[in-house]
C-alpha cells in the first residue's frame, strides 16, 4: 500500500477477486439455483477459503443480513480486509444473479477512511461508516431470484467437495482454535465450560483434557477473546470504557478495569492514550 501509494488497496483488491477465482466454493455459488442458495453456500462453506474472518447469516424482519467478524489481531489490516471481502461478496452475488444490488446497505464498523468518497464507485447500494459491526443488508426477497448460471448437477458435485473439505478442516483444527471461533460469536454472553462441551458433544472432563494437551485452559481462552476485543475497541473506536465493558458482558466497569490492568499492566484509559499518541 505504501510502495504503490494505494491507500484504497482493499477496494482495488476486492474489485479483482472474481467469484470464479474462489475454487470449489466459487463453483457452488455460480451453479446455485437461487441467490438465496448462493448466499447460504457462502455462509456455510466460507471457511474453506477464508480463515481470517468469521461470517454469520441471519434475518431481521424483511431483511437478510450477512455479518463479517475479523478473527485476526492486526488492526492495521482491518479496513483492507473488510473492504475486499465486502466488495467480493457484492460482486459475486451480482454476477450470479444478473442484478445490481442497489437496494443493499453495507455498514462498516470503522470510521470513514480518507478516500471514503470512492466507496460509491465500487458499491452498488448505500454505504455507512462507524457501525457497531460489519454488515451487508439485503432485502430478504432477493433470495428467490434465480441464478443465471444455475446447474443442479455441478452444484451437487461442488457441495460434495465442500462438505469433504469442511470435514478435513474440522479434523485438522486444534480444539482451542475451534473454541475461539465459538467464543467470538457472542463475546457478551460466552457459553460456560459445560455449555461449550455440549456444543462439541463431549464431557467437560474430556474438553478440559484436550485443552490441557494444547497448553491452555477454557478460562484463558475466554479472557484472550475479551482482551483482544477490548484492545481493539480502545485503539479503533471512541466508545467509552463503560460501553466496552458492557458489550463484553461485564456486570460493571470496575470488574473490566481490573481485568484489563491484569492483562496489560496498565489501565484501559492509559492504554488508549498511549496507543493514540504513538
Amino acid at each position: 500500500m505504501e510502495a504503490l501509494d494505494m491507500p484504497d488497496a482493499g477496494l482495488s483488491l476486492g474489485s479483482r477477486l472474481h467469484v470464479s477465482k474462489h475454487g470449489t466454493i466459487g463453483m457452488a455459488v455460480i451453479s446455485a439455483e437461487t441467490l438465496g442458495q448462493a448466499i447460504k453456500d457462502i455462509a456455510k462453506y466460507y471457511q474453506t477459503t477464508i480463515t481470517f474472518c468469521d461470517m454469520d447469516l441471519f434475518y431481521e424482519g424483511d431483511q437478510l443480513i450477512i455479518e463479517l467478524r475479523e478473527s485476526f489481531a492486526s488492526p492495521e489490516l482491518r479496513v483492507v480486509v473488510v473492504e475486499a471481502l465486502m466488495l467480493t461478496l457484492q460482486n459475486a452475488l451480482e454476477f450470479v444473479s444478473g442484478l445490481t444490488l442497489t437496494d443493499s446497505r453495507v455498514v462498516f464498523g470503522y470510521p470513514p477512511p480518507p478516500y471514503a468518497d470512492q466507496y460509491d464507485l465500487y458499491f452498488s447500494g448505500k454505504t455507512e461508516f462507524d457501525g457497531e459491526r460489519h454488515l451487508m443488508i439485503l432485502p430478504a426477497a432477493v433470495q428467490g431470484v434465480r441464478c443465471v448460471s444455475a446447474d443442479a448437477r455441478i452444484h451437487r458435485l461442488a457441495e460434495e467437495q465442500l462438505q469433504h473439505q469442511m470435514q478435513e478442516l474440522r479434523a485438522g483444527t486444534p480444539v482451542h482454535q475451534r473454541i475461539l471461533t465459538e467464543l467470538r460469536r457472542n463475546p457478551a454472553a460466552m457459553p460456560s465450560l459445560k455449555e461449550m462441551a455440549e456444543i462439541f458433544n463431549v464431557s467437560t472432563r474430556t474438553l478440559i483434557r484436550h485443552l490441557q494437551a494444547e497448553g491452555t485452559t477454557y478460562r484463558d481462552l475466554r479472557e484472550n477473546i475479551h482482551k483482544q476485543m477490548a484492545m481493539d475497541a480502545l485503539r479503533n473506536t471512541d466508545q467509552s470504557i463503560d460501553t466496552i465493558a458492557m458489550e463484553l458482558g461485564y456486570q460493571d466497569s470496575a470488574s473490566f478495569r481490573r481485568a484489563f490492568k491484569r492483562w496489560c499492566g496498565c489501565s484501559a484509559s492509559e492504554y488508549r492514550e498511549r496507543e493514540r499518541n504513538g
